[in-house]
């Protein structure tokens, strides 16, 4: 929230949102967005109380004072209304040789939108900053983020309800060859995005919750090639609904991701010699096994 010529300094410069079960004749109150809160863009997560998750509900936005033209403005994106019908895993891949939606890009006119954007549609609710291009040397396109000046870069997932033995898996690239130093921060949240942690957290070997474990957590700093990252979620968070979030905060420079996987774990994780695919392993071009830990070039 923002003016050009006047900037918001009284609570009714605020924004309220309402919802009305009668068609608009009555309206209750939700939420109140406080502009001191909002001076960047930012996701607003709001949760829907029992008697506003109807058929035929109404929502509003809506200023109770506004100083005229340019004064105290205020705008919205990426509104997303959503309940229940979760689905079991989560995966999309962007440049996979022989991929199905290679041969479409391939077949379909430039800069068609419907095609350009069909796998984003996929496990992703928001991704802001982000579009299909090749980078990084990859093999065909990938989701390329970043480089959006002093704003946030999310790709925020849907919600998923985990099993005890899932994983996180994906292919990314931070920066590839500039001279950059942002991280990127691949987060969870189990309150439909009201908070956030990381996937992996922190472990030191003086927590005496870490039982004695160290591990980094789980963020992706500025590298000259493609990695492939996998993360336990923890048996916590089994049974309940979760999203997961990649954050570069602020959104200064280009990163990239393929191959995500979120859903049951593979014999040991594919031994890092290949990817994770609804519990069953695809190698690497030099390794096979049904765990990938055979090296053809070792064999040979």
């Amino acid at each position: 929230m923002f003016g050009c010529l006047g900037v918001p300094h009284v609570r009714d410069h605020g924004v309220l949102l309402d919802f009305s079960i009668n068609g608009g004749v009555t309206w209750m109150p939700l939420a109140e967005m406080f502009f001191e809160h909002y001076r960047k863009p930012g996701f607003v997560n709001i949760l829907l109380p029992a008697t506003a998750q109807v058929v035929g509900v109404r929502l509003r936005w809506w200023q109770p004072k506004h100083d005229g033209a340019e004064r105290a403005d205020w705008a919205l994106d990426n509104i997303f209304v959503s309940g229940s019908g979760l689905p079991t895993k989560a995966t999309v891949t962007f440049s996979q040789p022989g991929n199905l939606l290679d041969q479409l890009l391939s077949d379909a006119p430039a800069g068609n939108p419907d095609i350009d954007m069909m796998p984003v549609l996929g496990p992703w609710m928001f991704w802001d900053g982000c579009h299909l291009e090749a980078f990084c040397s990859s093999p065909g396109p990938v989701l390329l983020c970043g480089q959006q000046g002093n704003h946030d870069v999310m790709l925020t997932s849907h919600d998923v309800i985990p099993n005890t033995d899932w994983i996180v898996q994906l292919k990314i690239v931070v920066a590839c060859l500039a001279d950059e130093d942002d991280p990127v921060h691949l987060q969870l949240s189990t309150d439909y995005g009201e908070s956030w942690e990381y996937v992996q957290r922190q472990c030191l070997s003086t927590d005496p919750t870490c039982s004695g474990k160290t591990a980094l957590p789980s963020a992706f700093f500025p590298t000259e090639s493609w990695r492939r990252a996998t993360f336990i979620i923890p048996p916590s968070f089994a049974g309940r609904p979760i999203r997961v979030r990649l954050l570069q905060s602020p959104g200064t420079t280009h990163w990239a991701i393929d191959d995500f996987y979120m859903g049951p774990a593979c014999g040991t994780l594919c031994s890092d010699h290949g990817d994770c695919w609804n519990g069953y392993c695809i190698c690497d071009a030099t390794y096979t096994g049904d765990n990938c830990s055979d090296s053809s070039t070792t064999m040979n």
